[in-house]
């Protein structure tokens, strides 16, 4: 799959909650195949196996820091 293919189903298709999982994503119509070039490209982060978070949400975040 093209990389710029990719990205534009992820920008148009993510579901609405910061962290996705791999069925939310495929109820979205985004398979493993787009998930899989979106992660390699860099535009979606892997949290764990099966959760995942786009890219510009996740660099946006900042350690917690306890007193």
């Amino acid at each position: 799959m093209k990389v710029d293919t990719a990205l534009a189903l992820v920008d148009h298709r993510w579901p609405r909650q910061v962290v996705a999982s791999t069925s939310d994503l495929a109820a979205a119509g985004l398979d493993s195949r787009v998930l899989t070039a979106a992660v390699q490209s860099g535009a979606v982060f892997r949290l764990r196996r099966g959760a995942y978070v786009r890219s510009s949400y996740w660099n946006t975040l900042t350690p917690c820091t306890a007193m």
